[in-house]
């Protein structure tokens, strides 16, 4: 009897993770959106690009 509950209990979780992965995956229609969007507001500016470490820790400012 304890096995069976056991069992119920796989079935219910696996299904629940089933429906949460297809309600969190985006709809088609705004991914659409986003790749209509998206040319004009992420053009390559043409600056090489900097890392990161520069900017954060300035040589000026390490002792």
């Amino acid at each position: 009897m304890n096995d069976q509950d056991t069992k119920t209990e796989v079935k219910a979780h696996t299904r629940k993770r089933q429906q949460a992965s297809t309600i969190t995956r985006p709809p088609s229609a705004r991914k659409h959106q986003a790749d209509r969007t998206a040319p004009d507001k992420h053009q390559p500016t043409g600056q090489p690009f900097r890392p990161l470490e520069p900017i954060l820790f300035p040589k000026e400012s390490v002792p």
